[in-house]
């Protein structure tokens, strides 16, 4: 759970990065919970796929936990260019990282898109 912290200006780059981070992790926090919906029907490598995708979004979670002083579209652009260079390393798991490189890319997606 997040720790609230209190910032004296509310216009501070302290306020806004942990309120970036809180939204983030909100966000991240609801991707997840929709990835518990699947059906036993599915395909096995559909199963897969949204195996991997969970594990890229706690990824995300813990990393950005981990690295609170950067601001968290940083966090997600660097695990993207990981997935990228761990895709190419072994190409027997590329699908595994080519999963959660697009599932770090929907994240940030959705983060970039205005909301009304």
């Amino acid at each position: 759970m997040l720790k609230e912290k209190r910032s004296p200006n509310k216009g501070s780059f302290v306020f806004e990065r942990d309120s970036m981070n809180e939204k983030t992790i909100l966000l991240i926090q609801e991707c997840i919970q929709e990835m518990h919906n699947f059906d036993i029907r599915w395909r096995k490598t559909d199963f897969k796929q949204l195996s991997y995708s969970r594990w890229a979004a706690e990824e995300i979670l813990r990393e950005i936990e981990r690295e609170k002083s950067m601001p968290p579209l940083v966090v997600i652009e660097s695990f993207i260019r990981k997935m990228d260079e761990y895709s190419c390393m072994n190409e027997k798991a590329s699908f595994i990282f080519s999963a959660a490189h697009d599932t770090a890319e929907h994240i940030l997606d959705l983060l970039l898109t205005p909301h009304t």
